[in-house]
């Protein structure tokens, strides 16, 4: 016999896209008939989505979508208005597992630090991510402002620019 709590956690895999799809069907569509063919029909709609948008499947945790500008041959200038850029929609690695690993790490090892020496580290976390995050949407055809990379990482524009 399964555990109580072992139950809780069966539900988790359960919140999915196709288990979403049957839900809407049967309740909001009142898609009336055999729970059998409901469930092919969401399949399939899977099976589209996949296809249409594969990069999504392989993707692990950490993983955000963005819209950024489109890469071309030509630098965005200033006083363009931004609906004026083709958009290119990216999956970026916010955050990795490397990232968590050195946050355990950090968090251990923390205790017999000084406040200045976590600064340091979190300007450096910064660059990592800035790097990784900026190279990602390079290799995607997309362009990350300042703006969008202050956004992603949660830090002021104007402290990000000077730092950076």
């Amino acid at each position: 016999m399964k555990s109580e709590a072992g139950n809780r956690y069966e539900s988790i895999p359960k919140r999915n896209f196709r288990n979403s799809i049957i839900k809407l069907l049967e309740d909001d569509y009142k898609l009336i008939g055999s729970h059998k063919v409901i469930q092919m029909i969401a399949d399939d709609i899977v099976d589209l989505h996949k296809e249409f948008y594969p990069q999504l499947e392989q993707q692990s945790f950490g993983h955000i979508i963005w819209r950024t500008t489109k890469a071309t041959t030509k630098k965005p200038s200033y006083g363009t208005k931004t609906e004026d850029y083709e958009v290119k929609t990216v999956i970026l690695p916010l955050i990795t597992e490397e990232d968590i690993e050195n946050r355990i790490k950090s968090y251990y090892s923390h205790r017999d630090e000084q406040g200045n020496q976590n600064y340091q580290k979190q300007q450096e976390r910064d660059i990592e991510a800035m790097a990784r995050l900026i190279k990602s949407s390079a290799s995607q055809g997309g362009w990350l402002s300042g703006a969008e990379l202050s956004v992603l990482l949660n830090r002021s524009l104007i402290k990000f620019e000077r730092n950076f």
